[in-house]
C-alpha cells in the first residue's frame, strides 16, 4: 500500500509484470499439457515454448514502465479534454 501511494507507476509496473508472468506461465503449462496429451507434436510445442520464452525475456521493467507512463499520459490528456468540453 505504501508503494502504491509513494510511487504509483512502480506499483502498476509491478502488478503488470506479475500479471504477464502469470499469463505466460499458464500458457507454458497449457502447451506442456497439450504435448503430454498428444494433442500437439513435439516440434510444435518447442516452437510455442520458444515463443513464450521470447516474450518472457522481453518482459523488462523499462518496457513496462514506458507502457504504463504512456497510458497514464493518455488518461491525463483525456481527462483534460473531457474537462474542457462543454456539457
Amino acid at each position: 500500500v505504501k508503494l502504491k501511494k509513494e510511487s504509483p507507476i512502480s506499483y502498476r509496473c509491478a502488478l503488470t509484470r506479475k500479471a504477464i508472468r502469470m499469463l505466460l506461465s499458464n500458457e507454458r503449462r497449457t502447451v506442456n499439457q497439450l504435448l503430454a496429451d498428444g494433442l500437439i507434436a513435439e516440434k510444435d510445442a518447442e516452437s510455442l515454448l520458444a515463443n513464450v520464452d521470447d516474450r518472457y525475456s522481453g518482459l523488462s521493467t523499462f518496457n513496462i514502465n514506458r507502457i504504463v507512463e504512456s497510458y497514464e499520459q493518455e488518461q491525463q490528456s483525456a481527462s483534460k479534454t473531457h474537462a474542457n468540453t462543454p456539457a
